[in-house]
């Protein structure tokens, strides 16, 4: 491993903690700092970052929208398969349930999903994301879904390793609204704020990020 993670493997009876310990590095840029770096602010995010990382907002990064209302008086076209909030878990897909709705020609490029694209929930777990992988070509999105499609600056896997951390510390939810039932609105999802790191190094903390987890995985199944 890059760093010591002390007390690893005592953390069998509390992974979770041992998930979010892991997320908390990522985000920081512990898990690829192998010398101490001078850490910054660099544009007004909520901690500090090493100084070749600048903070953005998700509307600075991507394009992002909402997918289509389920509305069955006023849909038309041809039934489609289509992803709910349900099918989104984090870091991967359940396609066991997927429903179809109508969808007009003239909409399916609207609503489409392309490899690399990031599905992040609106409601029921506001900000539960996974990377779109094309297991099932054609399958569009419903509204309780935003679309966040990333430019060329940033991987997505490593977009969503941030979402995580963000929704496990709280962080997340200040963008959040409704009292009983919250909701990540497009306002709420634009302006959150995204630690930067240059794009190989967002690689490399995906690939020791996901090591990490499964080596998490294999202490918990023992």
């Amino acid at each position: 491993a890059i760093f010591e993670w002390k007390g690893f493997h005592s953390c069998t009876g509390e992974m979770y903690v041992g998930r979010e310990f892991v997320l908390d590095l990522a985000v920081r840029g512990t898990l690829t700092r192998t010398t101490p770096r001078e850490s910054q602010n660099n544009g007004g995010g909520p901690f500090e970052v090493p100084a070749q990382w600048r903070w953005a907002t998700v509307a600075a990064l991507a394009n992002c929208r909402l997918g289509k209302m389920l509305d069955k008086a006023k849909n038309r076209g041809t039934p489609r398969r289509y992803l709910r909030n349900i099918n989104v878990r984090w870091f991967d897909f359940d396609l066991d349930d997927v429903k179809e709705m109508p969808f007009e020609a003239s909409e399916l490029e609207e609503f489409a999903l392309c490899t690399g694209d990031v599905l992040v929930c609106e409601g029921g777990e506001p900000g539960r994301a996974a990377v779109w992988d094309d297991r099932e070509p054609g399958v569009l999105f419903q509204k309780a879904l935003h679309r966040v499609r990333l430019g060329p600056d940033v991987d997505p896997h490593y977009l969503v390793l941030v979402l995580r951390q963000a929704a496990d510390s709280g962080r997340l939810a200040e963008g959040f609204t409704g009292a009983t039932f919250k909701h990540l609105t497009g306002a709420g999802l634009a302006s959150f704020n995204v630690p930067v790191p240059p794009i190989a190094e967002q690689m490399e903390i995906v690939r020791i990020a996901d090591e990490l987890m499964g080596l998490c995985d294999e202490l918990e199944d023992n």
